[in-house]
Formats: C-alpha cells, structure tokens, sequence
C-alpha cells in the first residue's frame, strides 16, 4: 500500500511544518517511491508513494480539484475500463492515468456517492476547503485501512498508528480492553485499535470532521446485497468461475509478475491455477510460496488436518507446469522480534500468532525473488 495522511487543526491554527515532517518520515516505507507533502493553512497532507501498477507510475498527489479540494488515494480501482466509459475517458488516456486521478474524477462528479462507484480497494482522505471539512473513506472489505484521533483541538488520520504517534499531541497509550478482548476471543470491535482513541475508518463508511464535529456513516452495506437466482446448479458454477476468473485477471495488473501464496486446500490453489494459466499467454510463471515446517519435524496427521502441505502443493504443480513452488521453512531469528515486526505490519496482533509467522516467511522469501504483489486465497 501508499502511506497516506492528513492534519486538520479545528482551532484555525497554522499546522507545525516538523511534525509534518516527521509524519512522512514515519510513512515513507510505506511508499518508498515518493513523498509530498502539503500545507494549505489549518490542514496538511502528507502523500508517500509505492509503485505496485503500471499506472502508479504517473501518480503526482496530493491532488487538488477547482482549487476547492485536496484528494488522497491509496488503493487500486479494478473497474478502471468500465468507469473509464462512464466518465467519457478515452482508451489512449486511460492508459496514461492513475488510479487517484481516476478516484478524483469520479469524486468531481459524484462526491461522496464516487465511493459506490469503485471496484477495488481504496482508502480515501478529502479535504472540503471551502467548508473547512475532512472526509475519509475506506473501501468496501475493508483492504486498505486509516486510523484516526480526535483531540478537542486537532484531528489527525493516517495509513497506521505509528504514524499518529509521530504528532506531539497524540497519545501513545496502551488499550488494555482491547488486549483483554482480544484474548478471549470476545467482542472484537473493528472500529477499536489497540491504542486508546485511535480509532479505524470501518469497512463501507465514511468519516467526516469539521466544525459541526464528527460523524459518520456506512455508503456500502453487504445485507443489502439482493439474492442471485439461476435455474440450475450449472449455471451457478458458470456464474462463481467468470466472477473467479475476472477477480484473478484485475489483480494481475503488476508492474513486476505477481506471485501467489498456496496451500493444498481448494482457495489458494485454485487462485493459483487461474493466475498461472493467465501468465503463461504472456510467457511469464507464477512463483508460489507455501510455509512447511522446519526440518525434522514430526507429527502425526490428525482426521480433517495435515502440517506439511508440501505432496499437495507438489501435485498442483505437476497439474499446471506454470507453476513454480517454493517452499519455505521457518526463520530461526528471536521469536519475539518476529511478533513485533508481525504488529507492525498488520497493525494489531493476529488471531493465530505462528501462521501470522509463517506468512511474514513467506512474504521475505518473496520479496527475495524480486516479487512485490502476492495473491491469495
């Protein structure tokens, strides 16, 4: 992801130009890129760039609309063709435009409802100038994230806590309720974190901050969702493989080929599969990556559950000679040290520690092997 963030103070005062600074500091591994950073009188804006797409390339935020708006966008937009035509983009431009620019338009036109409009992931921030008033949006799953904190002064938004932290006036305070939930497996609140009032923009809503405070509301909700009714079961399988097959094409738009995660479970694999077959019509092979345990390990399989998915993972790839598997054991750094750095990235502790462990190998390894997107199931 692109880090992303922005600072309002609601007292009218100019925002300090190093804490600015020392919020990009914070996201710039985030986006390696590039970084820039804005300050229009009581707001700043802080924007740091990791290429992914081939679009990502022409990306030049924060952007700024009829001299009214200040647009941020981390994200990807999988539907770029059909709002293309909607938006009366022609295919040669379309080519040359990036992601946000296309989020912006969308946003010139529709405003909030161009969040309805996205296919993808995305996180937004919108800053109203003219109304003094800062908008945030996070993207239907919920795949791209921005937390926030709110002081009777300031409000602040940003791609991950640590970030937050770098402004002098946001607390770094431990959320002992969260952590108390979070062990007993009760109550997980999505809109929590586990610092004391830093709080995530939830999946589908909108955040807004002004002079009339804060509010928010859901623009995507999944029970709104109307029933899909074929006539055989046929037609269903025919209906999941197109929606399959073009989930896995959208997500092949790489500046570098992608790789996948796999087990030998049906999810993995079959995104897998998909993938390899597509990158074969361009002359590419998909890497894959699955966690095996370390040499030596013995235990015996229980009904229902197996720990070493490597003879499934084998006959895949003997299935499908694009494939190319690797398999990867795990590190044998301080354990510790590989939790926090598993924090870190994912921004809260994960439900089963050691498979978040596993996949943190898994992602090193790829990296390793010059890849910087990895599908999965």
């Amino acid at each position: 992801m692109s880090g992303i963030a922005a600072v309002l103070n609601l007292d009218g005062s100019s925002v300090s130009h190093s804490e600015v600074e020392r919020l990009a500091s914070v996201l710039k591994p985030y986006g390696p890129d590039g970084q820039k950073t804005l300050l229009r009188g009581n707001a700043a804006f802080v924007f740091c760039l990791h290429h992914l797409t081939p679009e990502d390339l022409f990306e030049r935020q924060p952007l700024r609309l009829a001299d009214r708006f200040i647009f941020l966008f981390d994200g990807r937009i999988d539907n770029r063709s059909e709002l293309g035509e909607i938006l009366g983009i022609a295919t040669p431009e379309l080519a040359l435009m990036s992601d946000g620019v296309i989020a912006s338009r969308l946003w010139d036109r529709w405003g909030e409802r161009a969040f309805e409009q996205i296919l993808g992931v995305f996180a937004v921030i919108v800053m109203d100038l003219h109304d003094g008033r800062l908008i945030c949006a996070r993207d239907h799953m919920g795949l791209r994230v921005l937390h926030y904190h709110r002081s009777s002064e300031r409000f602040a938004v940003a791609t991950v806590p640590e970030a937050l932290f770098a402004l002098s006036w946001v607390p770094r305070t431990l959320n002992k309720d969260k952590v108390g939930d979070a062990l007993i497996n009760c109550g997980l609140n999505g809109e929590t974190t586990y610092y004391q009032n830093i709080y995530r923009v939830l999946p589908g809503f909108v955040v807004h901050m002004g002079a009339a405070g804060l509010s928010k509301h859901q623009f995507w909700d999944p029970e709104n969702i109307g029933d899909v009714r074929f006539k055989s079961d046929h037609e269903y399988v025919e209906a999941f493989q197109e929606r399959l097959n073009a989930a896995v094409k959208v997500r092949l738009r790489s500046l570098r080929a992608p790789c996948a995660s796999i087990s030998g479970g049906l999810d993995s694999s079959s995104i897998a599969a998909i993938a390899a077959d597509m990158l074969a019509a361009t002359g590419d092979k998909l890497d894959t990556f699955t966690a095996v345990p370390e040499a030596g390990f013995r235990k015996e399989e229980t009904r229902g559950s197996y720990f070493d998915e490597t003879p499934y993972v084998r006959q895949i790839a003997k299935a499908n000679a694009n494939i190319v598997p690797h398999f990867v054991p795990p590190t044998q750094g301080p354990i510790l040290e590989q939790i926090r750095e598993l924090v870190r990235v994912q921004g809260a502790p994960p439900a089963g520690v050691f498979n978040g462990l596993w996949v943190m190998d898994m992602l090193a390894a790829a990296r390793s092997a010059g890849h910087h997107v990895m599908l999965t199931g």
